[in-house]
């Protein structure tokens, strides 16, 4: 009687729990039954409030209490496209004077130009400044409030390793996603026709939720825990085997499980 094999490629994508590849079978293959064997497997309430809406805490609930410096309290990060945004928005920027890394205290905001607008490096170290030219870094505070350009390559292989820097680094890439984000929700959310499309999205949603579901009640609890084992794994090898039925001729069966 005919014996048949089959495997799944490891190459295959990682398919969603509840979803199921499955391979073809041989015409020319009659089981009476099919069986699968495997192995088993820093801002304020206040501020986010009027930022992005978010309710501030109830009152009376406890903070914990931490030391609080000029960087601790700084402002919202912004980005600039041109120095003239930079000059417009920061009055207290000066292209002529230089940062040393003792008299740092914040980051301001992100800049990236075009090469014609590219404007130099004012790090001060040892006594002299960089004043090399750039077009993608910080704009930088010192003690004083003085604000000035710092290049990315200073940024990075002078203040990279003061941990005050590479703090405001990050609190500055994040509120700038955070308002990126924010702000393509509100350009969607004011697309007239951007509501009818997530309703219709959810009743599709709805829909294949529905026929996973059918799908699951055809399957026995075993197989489908296997599928979701071997989905989560990530391991694709099946053992496909058949079960071979042979009758004598008194109608004795005798019953063999073959690969």
């Amino acid at each position: 009687m005919p014996r048949g094999t089959a495997g799944a490629s490891d190459a295959h994508q990682e398919l969603p729990e509840g979803v199921v590849e499955l391979g073809d079978v041989s015409e020319h293959a009659h089981p009476r039954m099919l069986r699968m064997a495997g192995p088993a497997s820093p801002h304020s309430a206040g501020e986010l409030s009027g930022l992005y809406g978010i309710a501030p805490l109830p009152a009376g609930r406890p903070l914990r209490e931490q030391p609080y410096n000029l960087i601790s309290m700084a402002e919202r990060a912004q980005e600039f496209r041109t120095p003239r945004e930079v000059e417009s928005a920061r009055p207290l920027l000066d292209s002529t004077c230089s940062i040393p890394l003792s008299e740092f205290n914040g980051l301001v905001g992100r800049y990236t130009f075009k090469e014609a607008d590219w404007v130099r490096c004012q790090l001060e170290e040892k006594g002299s400044v960089c004043r090399q030219l750039h077009g993608h870094s910080w704009v930088a505070k010192r003690k004083d409030g003085i604000e000035s350009y710092i290049g990315k390559y200073c940024a990075h292989g002078h203040f990279g390793a003061d941990s005050n820097f590479a703090a405001e680094a990050s609190r500055m890439r994040r509120e700038l996603l955070i308002d990126s984000l924010v702000e393509r929700l509100a350009t969607r959310l004011s697309d007239p026709g951007f509501r009818s499309r997530l309703e219709s999205a959810n009743v599709l949603l709805g829909v294949l939720r529905d026929r996973v579901r059918s799908f699951r009640e055809l399957w026995p609890a075993a197989l489908l825990l296997r599928l979701r084992e071997m989905s989560k794994t990530g391991n694709r090898n099946v053992a496909i085997e058949f079960l071979y039925v042979e009758r004598d001729e008194k109608g004795h069966e005798t019953r063999q499980w073959q690969p």
